[in-house]
């Protein structure tokens, strides 16, 4: 027995002065030397679409590896994707282009016309200021209530069956909860260009040529987000919950916030292009285009921890990882006392660090995190909570 508590103390001893083996988790670059990638898309079937200044590139590995399926006119710009199942929708400078079986042919439907925004909602496909009822076949004029004189539509969203539209003229942000019938201007909001629009439940982003205006209440009341320049105006927005949202800007910064848009913070580790012009989150990764690179992060390293309570607990508290053992992913719930830095790492049977999951201050509450040991061997790690007042270690097998 003394033989054992020796040995113990040893290994605490060796933990607390570990190096760092891999803790700058980052952006990485999953294809170069497109041009321009503007607008990403899924399919029913799992694979990834976006837009580039040659056409269309598909992946059908989770956007490891992406290939030219379509290549469009000389000199079109392609501004938008819309899919659901197999039929995809491809909106350009001068026509707009259909694929009813995942990309492998493509039909031209409008002609002489620009498709910034295309949204598919039900059985209508919205295009612009028109919809169509028939897949795309014929389509009718939807501008009952918008400015006359209005130029297309620059962005299309939907929060249900509430649809929102930003012009691309002085006119701010336009709602209609008809499918289009009708149309009414948001009142408390932006009066110029709106660029793009993001909704998630009752939140609504509008990236506008001052910044990233934001409401929490499906539009009644609005605010400029804080140290979010606009420049030209351009953003991507994507999100992993209600709760949690990321926002590219136009040759600024990607920024995340985990409570509904309130406080955010740049994350910008690895990214050398900052000319962001889309962002798409699918399958436990975000991704960013810019004028030259795809780039992919997993959420777990953009969200390193959910709050999953307000209620303060009576004691600080690491529980074991679940599953476990676990294959590749698996989760940490914890509880913290009182508000500080708090970090949360995964060490090797070495006791070197493999990943910091968390190095934040967070105030009083319970906690869950993620990790994701794709590329780790199998075998035995631990996993260390430490916080001002309080350290725990836990150990955890994964086996592949």
């Amino acid at each position: 027995m003394k033989k054992f508590i020796i040995i113990f103390i040893t290994f605490l001893t060796f933990n607390s002065s570990l190096f760092v083996l891999n803790s700058s988790a980052q952006w990485v670059q999953v294809q170069y030397s497109l041009k321009y990638l503007s607008s990403f898309a899924v399919t029913g079937n799992g694979h990834l679409f976006v837009t580039s200044n040659d056409g269309i590139y598909r992946s059908i590995n989770n956007g490891l590896n992406w290939n030219l399926i379509f290549a469009t006119p000389t000199g079109t710009t392609n501004y938008c994707l819309a899919a659901k199942d197999s039929v995809i929708f491809l909106g350009t400078s001068g026509w707009m282009y259909r694929s009813i079986n995942n990309g492998v042919n493509w039909t031209q439907l409008i002609n002489g016309e620009s498709s910034r925004a295309i949204l598919l909602l039900d059985n209508y496909v919205f295009s612009n200021t028109k919809r169509s009822t028939d897949n795309g076949e014929t389509w009718i004029s939807i501008t009952n209530g918008l400015p006359p004189f209005s130029f297309a539509a620059k962005s299309l969203a939907n929060s249900g069956n509430i649809l929102y539209m930003g012009l691309s003229s002085q006119s701010g942000v336009y709602t209609s909860s008809n499918y289009g019938d009708n149309w009414s201007k948001l009142e408390n909001i932006i009066q110029g260009y709106a660029y793009s629009i993001h909704t998630i439940n009752q939140t609504i982003l509008v990236g506008a040529a001052d910044g990233v205006y934001f409401s929490t209440n499906g539009g009644s009341n609005w605010q400029l987000i804080n140290g979010i320049f606009g420049n030209i105006g351009l953003f991507g927005f994507a999100n992993y919950t209600s709760q949690n949202i990321f926002i590219c800007g136009w040759t600024d910064s990607v920024y995340r916030s985990t409570n509904y848009g309130n406080n955010w913070k740049s994350k910008m580790e690895g990214i050398i292009d900052n000319t962001f012009n889309g962002m798409f989150y699918y399958n436990n990764y975000v991704y960013c285009g810019t004028s030259d690179i795809i780039y992919r992060r997993n959420v777990s390293e953009l969200i390193p921890v959910l709050e999953q309570s307000e209620i303060i607990p009576e004691m600080y508290r690491l529980e074991q990882n679940y599953p476990n053992p676990f294959n590749p992913i698996t989760n940490f719930k914890f509880s913290i006392l009182n508000s500080g830095q708090v970090k949360l790492i995964v060490y090797d049977i070495m006791g070197r660090e493999v990943k910091t999951l968390v190095n934040e201050t967070l105030k009083p509450g319970r906690y869950e995190a993620s990790f994701d040991g794709s590329m780790l061997n199998s075998g035995v790690y631990f996993y260390k909570l430490t916080s001002d007042r309080y350290t725990e270690t836990r150990k955890m097998l994964l086996i592949k």
